[in-house]
C-alpha cells in the first residue's frame, strides 16, 4: 500500500479507502504480509484488469485527440515539461 501511495502521489490513507472500495467492487484483492500483519499486499483481479485496459484504451483515444492540431515537436517538449513537472511535485526539483 505505501508503494501505491508512492506511485499515486497521495497519502496513505487516501490509499486505504480507495483500496477498500475496489475491493469492494472485486476490483482487486488485499491480504496482509505472513511476517508483518501490519503490510499489505493489494493485486488487481481480472475484472480490475479489463476495466483499466478499457480506461487506459479510452485515455489514449482522449489524448490523441487533444493533440491532433500539434506538432510532433510540441508534442515531445510538453512530454519533457510534464516529467519535470512529475519530479518537482515528487521532490526531485527542476533542472534547468
Amino acid at each position: 500500500m505505501g508503494e501505491l501511495s508512492k506511485r499515486m502521489m497521495v497519502t496513505n490513507g487516501n490509499v486505504t479507502g480507495i483500496v477498500e472500495r475496489l475491493s469492494a467492487d472485486g476490483l482487486v484483492t488485499r491480504a496482509a504480509a505472513s511476517n508483518d500483519r501490519r503490510m499489505q499486499f493489494v493485486r488487481i483481479t481480472p475484472e480490475g484488469s479489463a476495466l483499466a485496459q478499457a480506461i487506459a484504451a479510452a485515455q489514449r483515444r482522449w489524448l490523441a485527440e487533444l493533440m491532433e492540431g500539434m506538432s510532433h515537436g510540441d508534442v515531445v517538449q510538453l512530454m519533457g515539461l510534464l516529467g519535470k513537472l512529475k519530479n518537482t511535485v515528487r521532490g526531485g526539483g527542476v533542472r534547468g
